[in-house]
């Protein structure tokens, strides 16, 4: 069994700070990832999210600039991995 430090593997039992503080984890993972594989912030002209080509993303940023909508993705990251922690 993983340890937890007194964390809750289910995801209904988080605290909201808990929640939000996996949530920023993961987008600064998430960040490290794609700088690692040389891409930058940046905001394509065509004004989409991305720029594969450029190697630019608007959400390299930090996790309290995103949007709410933007760092819901990143708890619906933790909340699936924490399901698959729960299930092993």
């Amino acid at each position: 069994m993983m340890k937890t430090d007194g964390w809750s593997m289910d995801v209904t039992s988080l605290s909201p700070e808990q929640m939000e503080l996996l949530a920023e984890l993961e987008h600064i993972r998430w960040c490290r990832y794609h700088q690692f594989h040389n891409w930058r912030m940046g905001i394509p002209e065509n004004g989409a999210r991305k720029d594969a080509t450029l190697r630019i993303h608007k959400d390299l940023i930090p996790y309290d600039e995103l949007t709410e909508e933007e760092k819901e993705k990143d708890k619906g990251n933790i909340r699936m991995l924490l399901k698959l922690f729960a299930e092993s």
